[in-house]
C-alpha cells in the first residue's frame, strides 16, 4: 500500500514524517483550532487532532451514472451502465474551510462515461459537510459542473467560485451564492458591467477576502510558458461584479533590490493571501513575491525566491510567511523581503532505481537520492552532498548499478547535462569530472567489464565519441576518463535467450522519409558465438523496453509489441491497450522479469490520462504475448520497475515506492 506522506515541524527546521492511509494528492487543508482536515484527489478525506496521527474518513455518494447522463445533451448516444454507483474514489476535492460551526469541502465527481464513439467525463460539483471532521455528508450542487472550486465565506454568505472560467455554458461559469448551503443562486460573472467576456484561457488560481474586498488572481500553473502570458488581478466588493486592476507600474518595496524583468509584467500568480495589511501573492514561474494594497490599485515587488521551484502556496501565521511548493521546497520570511530556505524531508519525484549486491538506490528530481538495504526503509543521507547542492536545479537523474557500484548520471533537461557520480558505499559518492571538448549530454551509457562507458556528441562536429572511466582508478582517487577509439561496436544492452545474444548499439541510425523528415532507430544486432562477432538484423527498434523471457526476445515500440525467438526474424504481436476503457499508451518506460512473469511501466497518451488511472499504467504478462493491467493503490506516475531476486520494486512521482511479492 502506498502511503500519502505528511511532515510536521515545531520550528520549520526539523521535520518528522507522518503517514496517512489515504491515496492521492492533497489540495487543501484547514483547522478549527483543535482539529486539522485535509482533502484531495481520489476522495482523500482525512483528519487529525495533532497533525501527527491521521485518520481517513469514508463517505457514501449515493449517485448513479444514469442520473448524470439524463441531464446531458448527449444522453441519446449513451452506451454505458446507468446503474453504476459512483464511489468516493471518483471524488476530487479542491478546497475545505471551517465556517465556525462545521467543516465544508467542495469539489467534483469525475465520472468517465461511455457514449457511442468515445468516452467523456461528466463532472458535477459536490459539497461535503461535517461538524467533527470525521463523519461527512455529501450532496450535489445542482446545475453546477467543473473540475475544481474555491469556497469563501463573506457577508454572512457562502461563495463558490469555479477554478477555471470561460465563455459559454453558464453551468461552467458564474458564482454560486448561498446562505444555508442548501439553496444556491447562480449569479453571472460581470467584468466592467459586461458578462462572460474574460478569462478565456487562464485559470482562476486563488481568491482572498479581507472583510471588505475580494481579490482573485489568474494564470497558468507551469514551469515554462509557451507564449507570452500575463496574470490578471480582479477585485470585487460583492463577489459578483468584478473590476480588473489596471496597474501601470510595479514599484519596489523599501529595502528590496529592483528587478527590471520581474517588475515589467507578471506571467502568473499562483496563491494569494491577506496578512492583515495587504494581499500577498506568488508568481508561480519566477517565485517573485508581490503585495497588493487594500485598495487593489498598487502592486509592490518584494523580491524572489529560488528559480526553478514552483512554489504553490503561501501562508501567514500572524508573524511569519511560509511558502511551500514542488520538490519539498520550504521558505520562511518575517518581512517578505528576505527569505530563508528550510531543510525539507522530501524532495520530489523518483525517476529511476537500481539494485546491486544487497543495496538499493533510487534517484529523481532535485536532490531526490535515497538508499535502502531492503527496499522498504529508505534514507536520504547523500542529499546533503555538495554534488547535489551544485546540481540542485537539475530535473532528471538516472542511476545504474553493477558489482556493488552505482553510477548516478545527470541526463539533463532544458539545462545542460554535465554530472556523473560514483558510489560504492552508503552515504558516500565521488564526482567524476567529464572531459573537456565534448557536449556533456549522454546519448547512452552502460557498465561494461567494470567500466562505465558513455557516448557523447562532440562540440566540434556532429560525431559520436565513446568515453570510458575505469572503476579501479576511481577507487584510487583518480578518475581516468579517456576516449575509446578502438571499439565502435559496444552495446548498451546485451540479452540472451540461451542460444543467441541480442545487442542494442549505442549509436542510432537515420532513415530519410522525405526531403525534410527522417526517423532515428537502433539497428539491433545478433551474435551466435557468445558475443565474439555481431551482425546487423533488419529489425529497427527504439530501445524503449527490451527483455529476454520465456525463451524469446520481447521489444516494445510505443504500444506495439514485437517478439523473436532468434533475434533475426521478428513478429508483430499485440498492442498494450484496453479498447473498452480507451486506454492507450504513449510508450513503455521500463520492464523487468523474475522468469515467471513480466512487469512493464508505461506512460499513457494524453487522451487516456484521467483521475481513474493517473498518467501511467503497470502491465503484467505470464507469457510475453498477452498482457493485463495491474491495479495499484496509487495514481502517481510510475517511472521504473526492477526485480531484486525476491520482489518487484517500482518508483515514481511524489517519492512513490511500491513493492510487490508475486504469489508462488
Amino acid at each position: 500500500m502506498t502511503m500519502v506522506l505528511f511532515f510536521s515541524s515545531t520550528n520549520l527546521d526539523d521535520w518528522t514524517r507522518r503517514t496517512s492511509s489515504a491515496v492521492g494528492d492533497f489540495n487543501a487543508i484547514t483547522t478549527n483550532g483543535s482539529k486539522f482536515v485535509a482533502v484531495g484527489s481520489h476522495g482523500s478525506l482525512i483528519s487529525s487532532n495533532d497533525g501527527q496521527a491521521w485518520t481517513s474518513s469514508s463517505i457514501s455518494i449515493n449517485i448513479k451514472e444514469g442520473e448524470l447522463v439524463k441531464e446531458d445533451l448527449r444522453s441519446k448516444r449513451y452506451k454505458g451502465n446507468p446503474n453504476r454507483a459512483l464511489k468516493q474514489s471518483d471524488l476530487v476535492l479542491s478546497d475545505v474551510i471551517w465556517d465556525g460551526n462545521k467543516f465544508i469541502a467542495v469539489g467534483a465527481l469525475i465520472a468517465k462515461v461511455k457514449f457511442e464513439e468515445y468516452f467523456s467525463t461528466i463532472n458535477p460539483a459536490m459539497l461535503l459537510s461535517s461538524t467533527d471532521g470525521v463523519k461527512w455528508t455529501a450532496r450535489r450542487i445542482e446545475g453546477t459542473y467543473g473540475s475544481s472550486f474555491k469556497i469563501v465565506i463573506a457577508n454572512n454568505q457562502y461563495f463558490i467560485f469555479p477554478g477555471g472560467l470561460s465563455e459559454g455554458d453558464p453551468n461552467y461559469t458564474g458564482v454560486r451564492v448561498s446562505k444555508d448551503l442548501l439553496k444556491w443562486n447562480r449569479s453571472s460573472w460581470t467584468l466592467n458591467n459586461k458578462e462572460y467576456t474574460y478569462l478565456k484561457d487562464p485559470d482562476i488560481l486563488d481568491i482572498a477576502y479581507n472583510g471588505k474586498m475580494f481579490v482573485t488572481i489568474t494564470g497558468q500553473q507551469s514551469h515554462y510558458l509557451l507564449k507570452e502570458e500575463k496574470a490578471q488581478i480582479f477585485t470585487s466588493t460583492n463577489g459578483i461584479n468584478w473590476t480588473e486592476s489596471k496597474i501601470k507600474e510595479i514599484k519596489t518595496a523599501d529595502g528590496v533590490k529592483s528587478d527590471a524583468y520581474l517588475q515589467k509584467s507578471i506571467s502568473s500568480l499562483n496563491k494569494i493571501i491577506w496578512n492583515g495589511q495587504q494581499f500577498i501573492a506568488i508568481n508561480s514561474h519566477t517565485n517573485a513575491i508581490y503585495a497588493l494594497n487594500s485598495a487593489g490599485n498598487e502592486l509592490l515587488y518584494y523580491g524572489s525566491m529560488t528559480f526553478g521551484i514552483n512554489n504553490k502556496s503561501i501562508y501567514w501565521d500572524g508573524s511569519n510567511a511560509v511558502a511551500v511548493g514542488e520538490f519539498g521546497s520550504i521558505y520562511t520570511s518575517n518581512d517578505l523581503k528576505s527569505w530563508i530556505e528550510k531543510k525539507s524531508p522530501f524532495s520530489g519525484n523518483l525517476n529511476s532505481i537500481a539494485y546491486t549486491n544487497g543495496r538499493y538506490m533510487a534517484v529523481g528530481n532535485l536532490n531526490s537520492i535515497i538508499e535502502s538495504y531492503d527496499g522498504l526503509s529508505w534514507n536520504s543521507s547523500m542529499n546533503q552532498d555538495s554534488f547535489f547542492e551544485n546540481y540542485s536545479n537539475k530535473f532528471n537523474f538516472d542511476v545504474i548499478g553493477s558489482n556493488g557500484t552505482f553510477w548516478i548520471i545527470d541526463k539533463g533537461s532544458l539545462f545542460s547535462a554535465d554530472g556523473l557520480r560514483y558510489s560504492s558505499k552508503e552515504g558516500q559518492s565521488k564526482n567524476i569530472d567529464l572531459p573537456d571538448g565534448v557536449y556533456k549530454n549522454f546519448k547512452g551509457y552502460s557498465i561494461i567489464n567494470n567500466t562505465f562507458v558513455g557516448i557523447f556528441q562532440s562540440n566540434k562536429e556532429v560525431v559520436n565519441e565513446f568515453w570510458q572511466v575505469n572503476l579501479d582508478s576511481v577507487e584510487q582517487g583518480v578518475a581516468e576518463f579517456s576516449q575509446d577509439t578502438t571499439n565502435k561496436k559496444l552495446h548498451q544492452l546485451i540479452l540472451t535467450n540461451g542460444k543467441t545474444q541480442l545487442g542494442i548499439p549505442f549509436v542510432t541510425e537515420r532513415e530519410q522519409l522525405d526531403e525534410l523528415m527522417y526517423k532515428e532507430f537502433y539497428n539491433y544486432e545478433i551474435s551466435t558465438d557468445g558475443g565474439q562477432t555481431w551482425k546487423k538484423t533488419n529489425y529497427k527498434g527504439k530501445n524503449e523496453a527490451t527483455i529476454s523471457a520465456f525463451g524469446k526476445y520481447i521489444d516494445f515500440n510505443g504500444e506495439q509489441i514485437y517478439t523473436s525467438v532468434d533475434g533475426i526474424k521478428w513478429t508483430k504481436g499485440n498492442q498494450l491497450r484496453i479498447e473498452e476503457e480507451k486506454i492507450n499508451i504513449k510508450n513503455v518506460t521500463s520492464i523487468a522479469t523474475n522468469g515467471k512473469l513480466i512487469l512493464a511501466t508505461s506512460e499513457l497518451s494524453e487522451s487516456s490520462k484521467s483521475e481513474s488511472y493517473g498518467d501511467s499504467v503497470l502491465w503484467m504478462s505470464t507469457n510475453g504475448t498477452n498482457w493485463s493491467m495491474v491495479k495499484l493503490p496509487t495514481k502517481s506516475s510510475l517511472q521504473k520497475v526492477i526485480w531484486d531476486g525476491s520482489k518487484f520494486i517500482i518508483v515514481g512521482d511524489g517519492a512513490t515506492v511500491v513493492t510487490g511479492i508475486p504469489n508462488t
